[in-house]
């Protein structure tokens, strides 16, 4: 279905090796289901639906890698989803409890 290499333990040193992902299947039918299946999620992916609703920008540059940059329209619906998630957890007695995003880069030692 797909490759990729990887050098060995991340060093580039080191020999690069291919990974190989594929599936087997039982009949034709069970098979072309699945790949039906991930055409489908293909349409609705994250990343093409965040594009088509300016939902969040990603921008390592300027923000930093993994950092998020939301939107207007992608700030509402994390708003929304946030709200009701905290709601559901006060409802069953939950506790929120709120960390730093950063700290000493002594902490990742830990």
């Amino acid at each position: 279905m797909s490759f990729a290499g990887a050098y060995w333990r991340e060093d580039e040193k080191r020999k690069q090796l291919q990974r190989i992902y594929g599936t087997a299947w039982n009949s034709q039918k069970v098979r072309n289901d699945y790949l039906h299946k991930l055409e489908e999620a293909e349409k609705r992916g994250h990343r093409k639906i965040a594009k088509e609703l300016d939902l969040y920008s990603l921008d390592s540059d300027l923000l930093g890698g993994g950092l998020v940059l939301w939107h207007p329209n992608g700030d509402m619906i994390r708003h929304l989803a946030e709200t009701f998630w905290k709601e559901e957890h006060l409802k069953n007695d939950y506790q929120l409890v709120y960390s730093p995003h950063i700290g000493r880069s002594i902490l990742g030692n830990k």
